[in-house]
């Protein structure tokens, strides 16, 4: 159990722990599932009790792809999951299942606190067996430099009003993530806008009198900061995708992830999930008003292999 000997972590906000599934990463993050053979090492950051990193190594581990979980809830772990709850007060994570490998539907207090209690005692079973569960933060990867083939972050990297943690956190991963690597993250501050047909850059967390006077001239909350972010990334030579999906009965349309690439390689997108609509490739230096964002479509029948 090496890797859960840290100090108790604190986290700077308040925080929900969650247990998604790997077919949820699949889905939201589109990700072509034989994207993950032979990848090298994959790490997903703020793992929290989700499966992704244990499923790889089960489907993919022979062909050359080690994945990892980091999260700083590990800190907390021990045997008895009563005392492990307990070790959470005052740490500013909170467990949330749910919504993922356990179900709250149909089910009273008791049931519901069964379930939970049943998964930890099997992740931690898991965890400490398997040695791909590290205790740490996205402040401060514990990886080498470009030693990285693909990050994920499922609803765990984006969800701070501080921005300086989420701007650490953005450039923690562009250090580690190999030249040829590559990060899918969602969800994103992206929003697509139907009247311009144009991607958006919206704003998560608090109102400040800023945000107010942008909201009253466009409808919606501008993320100067976030935009600046992206656009020195690019600055930087980073390349930035989002990955949509389109409802076919409704119409909706939703930017499912962010896509970041040091390289020029086209990423590989799930193509067969019927709700995926298309991949576009985001130019902030074009932009002119710090919210509206031209982009283009990616053309993927092109770089099919």
């Amino acid at each position: 159990m090496e890797q859960f000997k840290e100090p108790k972590f604190r986290s700077p906000e308040v925080k929900q722990v969650t247990e998604r599934t790997y077919e949820q990463y699949i889905g939201k993050l589109h990700i072509p599932e034989e994207y993950l053979k032979n990848r090298g090492v994959i790490v997903d950051i703020g793992a929290g009790f989700a499966n992704f990193a244990q499923k790889v190594n089960e489907r993919f581990g022979e062909t050359g792809t080690k994945a990892y979980a980091i999260d700083p809830v590990y800190t907390f772990f021990n045997g008895d999951f009563e005392e492990f709850e307990k070790s959470l007060d005052g740490s500013g994570l909170f467990l949330d299942f749910g919504y993922g490998r356990t179900s709250q539907e149909g089910k009273g207090l008791e049931e519901v606190k069964q379930e939970m209690k049943r998964l930890y005692d099997e992740f931690y079973r898991e965890a400490t067996q398997s040695g791909c569960y590290i205790a740490g933060s996205h402040q401060n990867l514990p990886f080498k430099n470009e030693s990285v083939d693909l990050i994920v972050g499922n609803n765990s990297i984006l969800r701070f009003n501080n921005r300086e943690i989420v701007i650490r956190a953005l450039n923690e991963i562009v250090r580690i993530l190999k030249q040829s690597g590559e990060a899918r993250i969602g969800p994103t501050y992206f929003d697509w806008d139907k009247e311009r047909n144009e991607l958006a850059l919206v704003k998560y967390g608090t109102m400040t009198k800023q945000d107010i006077e942008d909201q009253e001239r466009t409808g919606k909350l501008i993320d100067r900061v976030m935009f600046f972010v992206f656009k020195n990334l690019q600055a930087q030579g980073i390349k930035t995708y989002v990955g949509i999906d389109r409802n076919k009965e409704t119409g909706q349309t939703v930017v499912q992830n962010f896509i970041l690439r040091k390289d020029e390689k086209i990423p590989e997108m799930n193509t067969d999930d019927p709700f995926f609509h298309e991949l576009r490739r985001i130019n902030f230096a074009e932009s002119d008003d710090q919210f509206f964002i031209p982009s283009e479509v990616i053309d993927l029948k092109r770089y099919k292999k």
